[in-house]
């Protein structure tokens, strides 16, 4: 990713601050359009991502591996889900609430621009629509 600060230091810190949540396959993690604000990494399992299109079609975008993370766009610019995520085999998440999310940023603030920038990076083109009118 890039980052900067001591990234040990700030998985530490945010480990202490996660929650777990189990998934069985087929789940619905998070919605697009909806106004939720966690951020998940995926630990076990699999997730796919699907995008609603301008034109009502459901397309899978990519699948997430353990390592991988999601959610980071409505936590950090406090919008709608800009995607819909489905656990695609049994897997094991780390949940992180804004309100933990803005501990660790005292702490790290560098790290919200740092996400920022990998989220510019998106090769989405409704997800660069939906930051960029942010």
């Amino acid at each position: 990713m890039g980052f900067n600060v001591d990234i040990l230091e700030i998985v530490s810190m945010m480990i202490s601050k996660f929650k777990t949540v189990l998934r069985e396959p087929e789940d619905i993690v998070v919605e697009q359009f909806t106004d939720t604000d966690d951020m998940y990494l995926i630990a076990k399992g699999a997730c796919e991502v699907f995008i609603v299109d301008e034109k009502k079609n459901r397309n899978r975008i990519k699948n997430l591996r353990p390592g991988d993370y999601f959610g980071e766009i409505s936590l950090i610019y406090g919008c709608k889900r800009t995607a819909s995520v489905n656990s695609s085999k049994y897997s094991t998440l780390a949940m992180l609430k804004k309100v933990h999310y803005k501990e660790i940023l005292i702490e790290f603030p560098d790290l919200q621009e740092q996400l920022k920038q990998s989220i510019f990076r998106y090769k989405d083109r409704m997800k660069r629509f939906t930051v960029s009118s942010i």
